[in-house]
């Protein structure tokens, strides 16, 4: 599996589906990317994009824009078209079914339905946010009867209440939905768990299965004092109001405490609500280097007039006169020292650096848990140490309690990003399945390289430069006005070109090699190199070969111990794979056809196997 697609949590085809743009093949590229995402169209705009994090081209300059092609191709093809329906969709499906390659892209829901004798069952789902709706769709595509019961008014969870719609429109938002519905799904808001309902009254009511993806919707507390002061807000709150549309007074002098993308888009947020001549700052207690959020938010911010105060820390809040509301935090400078479990470097404070920040309103950002307030009241069902519900089966997503599932932000460590919650969803859906049959999934792995005679890549790939979206100029920008905008056909199909095609190996057959040396002179990046065998250190593959091919170990090469003749065609070819743009010139350079250029294709194939 090449980088960008093993990075995705939902195992999305990236390579495929850009390759796809490049071709001109926007149809098919789209149908690659929904096979995996039922978020699709949303995650065109707001991924965290872990898969250019991934991009081998970034070690070359800059990544693939992926997450911006996934948009371009979106915006022609999905739920933003008035065409798109469930036969539209199933049409595109067909484009794309040769890249369909996970066991959780919608071309293996066809592979479970067709297995031994087909049980529907009655779900319930308790969450409408991005891990409860993905696994409603594919459940619903399975031919369940799945029921999503909702706290709030409106479904969407953090997509609709934490995400502001300057970055992800409504509109977008309840067209994503709203086709998830029309597959069957029935959704009952209002209703929250521990108070409207519990899971036994889900069991009495006949639900066979029960996934809980209640998010996590809580702010982490400060615990210093003043935190309980008129004016201190915790960003999950904040959000949820400002983007319901509710009129919320910030000030004139703004403090966000965090460095991850609640806190941006909370600063981000006040800024506009504050209006121009107001200070907004974010106070992070690391360097900039160690912020969590994705590095084009903060530099939106920095664009948008928030000031920061890295290496800084809150220890205390401080009343106004009256005591009626926040008016200042103190906070202290800090050092960073050695790394702690997160493996970033622990933020120390400086003795006697304190200093004071002006505020009207301070927003905490700090992190988020999920309410478990109603589990002391379900025995069975248990929760870790950090807040979070326990996982039994981190493969199936089975709790403690049997036939109750778990996934999104309340389960693990927390708060994940949309697509993880949506891979989560996506592997909940196919473990109830296979719970309501009585059976266990088993994924099966089929590979192959097959060589490509004549590899070419794209003229000028090599040269062409990574391109930004466009962005709305900031004396426009808004809470409603969408700041970024969409690639042109031209420019998204020369991004897709940048491509390096990780799919395709420098496959090397040692015995046609006649050690000329050719393919070390013709490498553009100097990624080639050959080294005699007594001159280099090896793994256990390495001396493995060796041995196999020689009757030696590598030992005996290291010590000068080889009979004569021997060194001579001992030799290791050895490549930086981090260098390699699959240019191919190596293997059209090479006169034996001793390198060949294969394309790796797999498979993942999923089957039910008896429950033991």
């Amino acid at each position: 599996m090449v980088k960008c697609q093993a990075a995705c949590p939902a195992g999305t085809n990236a390579r495929a589906y850009v390759l796809a743009i490049a071709r001109g093949e926007h149809a098919r590229a789209y149908a690659i990317a929904r096979q995996s995402n039922p978020f699709a169209s949303i995650c065109g705009r707001i991924c965290n994009a872990p898969c250019e994090a991934a991009c081998r081209r970034g070690a070359v300059d800059a990544p693939i824009a992926i997450r911006a092609l996934k948009r371009f191709v979106a915006e022609q093809f999905g739920v933003e078209t008035p065409r798109f329906t469930r036969h539209h969709l199933e049409a595109l499906l067909e484009r794309g079914a040769a890249d369909s390659v996970r066991w959780t892209d919608l071309r293996a829901l066809g592979q479970l339905q067709q297995a031994g004798d087909f049980r529907r069952g009655k779900v319930a789902i308790v969450g409408a946010g991005p891990a409860g709706l993905s696994c409603a769709h594919d459940l619903a595509l399975l031919g369940h009867e799945v029921h999503v019961f909702e706290a709030a008014e409106e479904p969407g969870g953090m997509l609709r209440y934490g995400i502001p719609p300057y970055r992800l429109p409504r509109d977008l938002l309840e067209a994503e939905i709203g086709f998830i519905l029309s597959l069957g799904v029935h959704l009952h808001t209002g209703a929250r768990l521990g108070r409207d309902f519990a899971l036994r009254d889900l069991r009495e009511q006949g639900f066979a299965a029960t996934f809980l993806a209640i998010g996590a919707h809580r702010g982490r507390a400060l615990r210093i004092p003043g935190e309980d002061l008129p004016g201190v807000v915790q960003a999950v709150d904040f959000l949820r109001r400002a983007n319901a549309g509710e009129a919320v007074e910030v000030g004139q002098r703004v403090v966000v405490v965090g460095g991850g993308n609640a806190a941006m888009d909370a600063a981000r947020t006040a800024r506009r609500l504050a209006g121009p001549g107001a200070a907004v700052t974010v106070i992070y207690r690391r360097s900039r280097a160690e912020m969590p959020a994705t590095p084009g938010e903060v530099e939106e911010a920095l664009r948008e007039g928030v000031r920061f105060q890295f290496l800084a820390n809150p220890v205390r809040l401080l009343p106004g006169p009256g005591g009626q509301r926040v008016a200042q935090a103190e906070c202290l400078r800090m050092r960073l020292g050695p790394p702690d479990a997160s493996g970033r470097r622990r933020p120390e404070p400086i003795p006697g650096s304190e200093f004071l920040l002006e505020a009207d309103t301070v927003i905490v950002a700090i992190g988020q848990a999920p309410d478990l307030s109603w589990l002391a009241d379900e025995e069975g069902l248990e929760a870790t140490r950090g807040g979070t519900l326990a996982v039994a089966d981190a493969d199936t997503l089975e709790t403690t309690l049997p036939g109750v599932f778990a996934g999104g932000d309340a389960v693990g460590l927390g708060p994940l990003i949309a697509i993880q919650a949506v891979a989560d969803g996506l592997r909940a859906a196919r473990a109830i399945h296979a719970y309501l049959q009585g059976t266990r999934l088993r994924v099966r792995l089929d590979g192959a390289f097959s060589v490509i005679p004549d590899h070419r890549m794209p003229d000028g790939y090599y040269r062409l430069r990574r391109t930004e979206p466009p962005l709305l100029p900031v004396e426009r920008r808004s809470l409603e006005a969408e700041v970024e905008g969409p690639f042109p056909r031209e420019v998204a199909e020369e991004q897709a070109r940048r491509c390096l095609q990780c799919q395709v190996q420098t496959v090397f057959h040692g015995d046609r090699c006649i050690l000329c040396g050719g393919c070390v002179d013709v490498c553009p990046e100097r990624c080639l190199k050959m080294v005699r065998l007594d001159r280099i250190e090896g793994d256990e593959v390495l001396e493995a070969a060796v041995e196999a091919r020689y009757g030696l170990p590598l030992a005996a090469f290291q010590k000068g111990w080889w009979p004569p003749g021997v060194l001579e065609r001992g030799t290791a070819m050895i490549k930086d794979e981090t260098r390699c743009i699959r240019c191919g010139l190596c293997a059209r350079r090479c006169p034996t056809g001793a390198i060949t250029m294969e394309a790796f294709r797999f498979r993942e194939v999923v089957e039910q196997e008896d429950h033991e």
